[in-house]
């Protein structure tokens, strides 16, 4: 269940990138790092992996929140985005708790 809401949760932020003017901003913001960038180029070829990769990762290079926005501007799809998300929570909730 807690999974799921993580997923549920995380897909706010990502549609409203999606959805809104949100979303030139936020490519605006996100092509003047190297970072965000290259996590660009790598959510548009591999999107789910990148998405799980992300999430099992113990440090990750731009703030966890801001994430679920950036993903929303590019072009992954929301499916991969989603189901990366629900199988990224699945190894904090079930094994760090």
């Amino acid at each position: 269940i807690s999974s799921t809401c993580a997923a549920l949760g995380s897909s706010l932020p990502f549609l409203l990138a999606r959805n809104s003017d949100l979303r030139p901003k936020v490519l605006t913001l996100a092509r003047r790092s190297p970072r965000t960038r290259a996590l660009e180029s790598a959510v548009s070829d591999r999107g789910l992996v990148t998405v799980l990769v992300l999430r099992l990762a113990p440090v990750i290079p731009i703030p966890l929140g801001a994430y679920n926005y950036l993903y929303g501007a590019t072009s992954i799809a929301f499916i991969d985005f989603f189901f990366g998300t629900f199988l990224g929570s699945l190894k904090p909730y079930a094994f760090d708790a």
